[in-house]
């Protein structure tokens, strides 16, 4: 909504847009049925995708699993990371956060939700699981 819209914004202009590659901003949730919303900013990618870029990703992706522990929080929902940038295919997107959170030494508890975009991206998401 508007808030969150706001919020970010304004946290954007308080870092002066610096926040680059692997940063990670915390926002209120508002109206969402979450406490917070961790924002964290992947490389930008305007060629072909490299070795670097998925080593990114996936410290990107440690770095939000941290996040949480921090929290404390219990449910988590990520995006595959391919909405802003498509450079980045779906199905490497899914494979580095699913490796990473199979990786990572997170208390089980925590609830993982992949937000899909499509049936197509949900039909990678089960060759996957």
């Amino acid at each position: 909504g508007i808030e969150l819209r706001l919020s970010a914004a304004d946290a954007t202009q308080k870092d002066r847009g610096l926040l680059k590659s692997g940063g990670i901003r915390i926002t209120p949730a508002f109206c969402l049925p979450y406490e917070n919303i961790i924002h964290a900013v992947g490389p930008e990618i305007k060629r072909e995708v490299l070795d670097k870029d998925r080593e990114d990703l996936k410290s990107l992706i440690y770095g939000v699993l941290e996040t949480i522990e921090e929290l404390g929080a219990k449910t988590v929902v990520i995006t595959p990371y391919t909405r802003r940038f498509k450079k980045f295919p779906v199905k490497e997107s899914l494979e580095i956060i699913l490796s990473a959170i199979n990786s990572y030494p997170i208390d089980e508890s925590v609830r993982f939700i992949i937000a899909l975009k499509d049936s197509n991206e949900l039909k990678i998401a089960e060759s996957l699981i």
